[in-house]
């Protein structure tokens, strides 16, 4: 199976997330359940294919792995490449062990405490979520469904649910409101 690309129309791999051409963001990975994990060219993050997000995240539930090699997709024809995990930090880097050069990694998680702050009562703030444009109701700030997005800064919270958060920074890389980048 294989899916055209929104931006450019390359038709890539069906278990890829990015544009094998123009590194766009597949827009059904919003869709995708789970973590998604992202390493860092420049100023975008792209997604690491189904298979390696796969890997990747349960290595990272596995609390005594450090490191582990990265064989899927991209990865199968071109060998050499590892994850090291910084689990006390949250950073995460990718190695080439042929050039020695690293890029940075992250995980997206709805449960990331390093994405997400819970909000368990909204007070005035109380307003809809951008995303889904549904009113944010305090029974769900009690049972931790509202979040703000911790880089996000000033005098009025940005608040969402948290699933509807989640699914936007999947493909996209700035809060919805103020536009602040979301590199961790």
């Amino acid at each position: 199976m294989v899916w055209s690309c929104d931006r450019c129309t390359f038709l890539n791999a069906d278990g890829g997330l990015t544009c094998s051409m123009c590194f766009s963001t597949r827009t059904e990975a919003k869709d995708f359940e789970g973590s998604q994990w992202q390493w860092r060219a420049g100023d975008i993050w792209i997604p690491y294919d189904l298979d390696s997000c796969g890997l990747l995240e349960r290595a990272f539930q596995e609390k005594r792995v450090s490191r582990i090699s990265l064989e899927h997709g991209y990865f199968a024809e071109n060998p050499g490449y590892q994850v090291a995990f910084d689990r006390t930090r949250g950073r995460h880097v990718q190695l080439n062990t042929c050039s020695g050069g690293t890029r940075s990694v992250r995980r997206l998680a709805e449960d990331d405490p390093m994405l997400f702050e819970t909000v368990s009562t909204l007070g005035a703030s109380r307003g809809i979520c951008s995303i889904c444009q549904l009113d944010l109701e305090q029974e769900e700030a009690s049972s931790g469904q509202v979040v703000k997005m911790i880089m996000c800064t000033g005098s009025e919270p940005h608040l969402f649910h948290r699933s509807c958060i989640f699914q936007w920074i999947k493909i996209n890389v700035t809060c919805p409101y103020c536009k602040k980048s979301v590199i961790l």
